[in-house]
């Protein structure tokens, strides 16, 4: 049977709209279906008209599928495709929640006080944003922020948070039966006039997926190598798979399921090499393995640690340098924070994808020293060796010899 489409994406994400514009870009005739009314509030690019413009179909409507034959029906339309994507935001419990999309569009507004529920990168970005433009802001995190990082990093951000001015509130998870205009949280009530659901991990399942008998978790929905979920003709990508909802790592698997879609399904997501960044002020940026992760997987490591403060480029800037090797000094982790995290990130990206060690990376010649003189001072000796140091020469210094 004829269809009318190569792809049909789901989702008023920015994922959804990046694949919309990456298909376009190969020439395919594509759909986008999804409510697309806060596209602008990130991009002026990504509006429905601009869309347009570039040969989408822009259907600002709820879709949902029909098995046999398979098809999605929005707005009346029967939408045939070879293909399909799903690119949905993460679904709040409540309607009573803004999204995320929705708070940024109410940024530039006269301040209000506000409730973010989350402990992701998401709601630490937009809490900094909001607070930044004059707003009361309250994070209400269920557990400690950011817990699958390395914890100095995600400390230092946390610090930096509350410095601009944002209450934190960690180990606070928002009850169920709360009501939008007063809420109950460390035996205190609050009324904030705005509360947004900044969760990353999808918490109801999409009728979308259920609709289809879709494999999923708890996490989110199921994917292989290829982000090819258990139904042959349907991809995922974004906030639906679960995990840390950034736009970044949402358009490389974006990309990267239009490309096996459209064409053979050969290429592999493969996350060990993908840097990434939660992009507050300033940021935290993360390549490889964490700290445990690598005790984990190879027993014997290395860790190397350097404050920024050390650094004189940095103008005594709170930040942290940590880089993770094996036992052979082969690049297996780096987390920065601080100044230029996020473009510093990608040198040490390609340093672990070539499986460099850390004396190359100490020997290396930067072109931005003003900056990255702290990869090559942390890159110079593992902590072990530099408290083993700092032992000896306190027994010479004590015994005078």
């Amino acid at each position: 049977m004829a269809v009318d489409y190569d792809l049909v994406i789901l989702g008023g994400t920015d994922a959804a709209r990046w694949a919309a514009i990456t298909a376009s870009r190969f020439h395919a005739r594509v759909a986008l279906v999804g409510d697309q009314a806060y596209a602008d509030a990130r991009s002026a690019t990504d509006t429905p008209a601009a869309l347009a413009s570039r040969g989408i179909d822009v259907i600002e409507a709820e879709g949902r599928f029909v098995k046999r034959p398979l098809q999605v029906v929005a707005q009346n339309r029967e939408l045939r495709s070879r293909y399909y994507l799903l690119a949905q935001a993460p679904s709040a419990p409540k309607s009573l929640y803004l999204s995320v999309d929705a708070a940024y569009a109410k940024i530039y507004e006269s301040p209000q006080s506000w409730l973010i529920v989350g402990d992701s990168p998401t709601a630490l970005q937009l809490s900094q944003r909001l607070v930044k433009q004059g707003h009361a802001v309250t994070l209400a995190a269920r557990s400690k922020l950011l817990p699958f990082e390395e914890p100095d990093a995600a400390m230092l951000l946390q610090a930096q948070l509350e410095v601009d001015g944002v209450c934190i509130l960690t180990h606070t998870p928002l009850p169920a039966d709360s009501v939008f205009d007063q809420v109950l949280l460390c035996n205190r009530s609050f009324s904030p006039s705005q509360i947004v659901w900044a969760e990353d991990s999808p918490t109801v399942p999409s009728p979308l997926v259920q609709s289809l008998d879709l494999t999923h978790t708890s996490d989110g929905l199921w994917v292989d190598a290829t982000l090819r979920t258990s139904h042959p003709r349907i991809y995922a990508c974004g906030a639906v798979l679960g995990g840390y909802n950034l736009s970044h790592i949402a358009r490389y698997e974006a990309s990267l399921a239009v490309k096996n879609a459209l064409f053979s399904p050969t290429h592999a997501i493969n996350y060990c090499h993908l840097p990434w960044a939660i992009l507050t002020e300033p940021a935290l940026a993360r390549v490889g393995l964490t700290t445990a992760q690598a005790q984990r997987q190879y027993r014997q490591i290395k860790v190397f640690k350097q404050p920024y403060a050390t650094a004189d480029s940095t103008h005594g800037q709170p930040g942290l340098c940590h880089l993770i090797s094996r036992d052979n000094n082969t690049l297996v982790g780096a987390h920065l924070f601080g100044t230029a995290a996020a473009e510093m990130i990608h040198l040490l990206a390609q340093a672990v994808e070539q499986q460099r060690t850390v004396s190359e990376i100490a020997n290396g010649v930067f072109i931005d020293a003003a900056t990255s003189d702290i990869i090559r001072q942390t890159a110079e000796e593992p902590v072990e060796h530099r408290d083993g140091l700092e032992h000896l020469f306190h027994r010479r210094r004590r015994w005078n010899f």
